[in-house]
């Protein structure tokens, strides 16, 4: 028998395996959710870190996306003002996550491993709505 510690140790290794190491296996799989979780930090406007509870006691940390946005890039801006646009849009994110629960809705792989897209709602909204009537959604900011 093995010791309580190593069974829960081999348990999340097995949930990691599953759910985040084969993306291929599930990529058509969608969460509906709500997924409660928690910021960790702010990554960009339209990029968070954050706890998701994916089971009782079991939390990953995970980059999340936000679905239905695209806010000017942080790391490698086009021009000047696009960097001043990306702190702008990541201030506003950080504003609103606040204390940082949150809870992440239809959620699904991006195109990246590692990284998940969702749906992400605050008690006052969604973020991506807030960004798009903030002006900070997919445009040329150069």
């Amino acid at each position: 028998m093995l010791p309580r510690l190593s069974l829960h140790c081999l348990l999340f290794a097995i949930l990691l395996q599953l759910f985040w190491m084969t993306p291929t296996a599930f990529a058509k799989d969608r969460l509906a959710g709500p997924v409660p979780a928690v910021v960790q930090r702010v990554i960009d406007g339209d990029t968070l870190e954050v706890r998701a509870r994916i089971w009782l006691d079991q939390e990953i940390l995970v980059k999340v996306r936000l679905a239905n946005i695209d806010t000017p890039e942080l790391a490698r801006p086009g021009c000047p003002s696009e960097r001043v646009m990306a702190e702008g849009a990541k201030a506003l994110v950080e504003q609103m996550v606040g204390a940082g629960a949150i809870t992440l809705h239809d959620i699904h792989y991006g195109k990246y491993a590692g990284r998940v897209v969702a749906r992400v709602e605050t008690k006052e909204g969604g973020l991506a709505p807030a960004l798009k009537a903030a002006n900070f959604d997919g445009r040329s900011w150069c």
